[in-house]
């Protein structure tokens, strides 16, 4: 019930949490189950300081969450801190090749994060059958997609399972998952 009026309050007061719920304050409760039983505990006291101490317990875990947003949003920290090392990890594990790894920091570090095969040139692949065999493996590997339907701009694409695995370990080591989402 409690979960459910922090949903209402919030939305009363602007916060878009029906639509993608970008905000979730669950999050909140999930991080240290233990400590968020003890503050639910307290609140059902109903005392003022206890009731305070829920508030300023639960404040604190929205502004911790709306910080993590933040992050997120920020394309030089999800570059530097998020996708960088994802791809570092990627090749010291030998998921993916030096030349992979080149061509996918090379997307990752443009702002639009999109290329044309052409592009390979700056990585010294030249000759267009070997920019095209190199393309096709990247893209059938699942680490790039064409921007539209059979298309010649390519972005990077995390349906591959070790970048979507280790960008959740990535997300994992900087506090951006839960504990409570480890099944160890």
């Amino acid at each position: 019930m409690g979960r459910l009026l922090n949903y209402a309050f919030l939305i009363k007061l602007g916060f878009k949490v029906k639509k993608g719920r970008l905000i979730n304050p669950s999050s909140v409760f999930y991080t240290n189950r233990d400590k968020y039983y003890e503050m639910l505990s307290r609140a059902d006291s109903l005392r003022s300081d206890d009731l305070l101490s829920w508030c300023e317990y639960f404040l604190l875990g929205l502004k911790n969450e709306i910080e993590k947003i933040d992050s997120l949003l920020d394309k030089s920290y999800v570059e530097k801190e998020i996708l960088f090392p994802l791809l570092k990890i990627a090749h010291d594990q030998k998921f993916i090749t030096t030349e992979e790894r080149k061509i996918l920091e090379y997307l990752v570090s443009k702002d639009d994060m999109m290329m044309k095969s052409e592009e390979l040139s700056h990585m010294g692949i030249t000759d267009s059958r070997k920019k095209a065999s190199t393309m096709a493996k990247l893209r059938d590997k699942k680490m790039i997609q064409p921007i539209v339907p059979n298309g010649r701009i390519y972005t990077i694409h995390f349906v591959n399972n070790y970048l979507l695995r280790g960008i959740m370990n990535v997300l994992q080591q900087k506090g951006f998952v839960s504990d409570f989402l480890n099944t160890k």
